[in-house]
């Protein structure tokens, strides 16, 4: 493509992602980062939702972090993926502090 914008971005992560290519789409996220694309509120939801898959707390945790970084809301879609995520990673009191802060349960 020559002209890559937030949407064919995350059309590719999103693809990695229903593919269970969850270690690609981190790898192409990363990518992204250092292109000058800012990764949007779709980006962030399947970035997350892969980090849960793979059960990887670190990646997670970071991606949390550049939200929070880069002002992106949270929204009951968001909140229930990190919630997954630092559940699945075995992080039961940051999942809980996720949910507690979700306005819609």
């Amino acid at each position: 493509m020559q002209a890559q914008d937030v949407v064919s971005w995350n059309s590719m992560i999103g693809g990695y992602i229903r593919n269970a290519r969850f270690e690609e789409a981190i790898i192409f996220f990363k990518k992204m980062l250092s292109s000058n694309v800012e990764p949007d509120k779709f980006t962030f939801a399947s970035i997350i939702t892969g980090c849960a898959r793979l059960g990887d707390f670190y990646h997670g945790l970071w991606v949390h972090n550049l939200m929070i970084e880069k002002r992106i809301e949270l929204n009951f879609i968001r909140s229930s993926a990190l919630t997954d995520m630092y559940s699945k990673c075995g992080r039961i009191q940051a999942a809980k502090e996720v949910f507690d802060k979700n306005p819609t349960r």
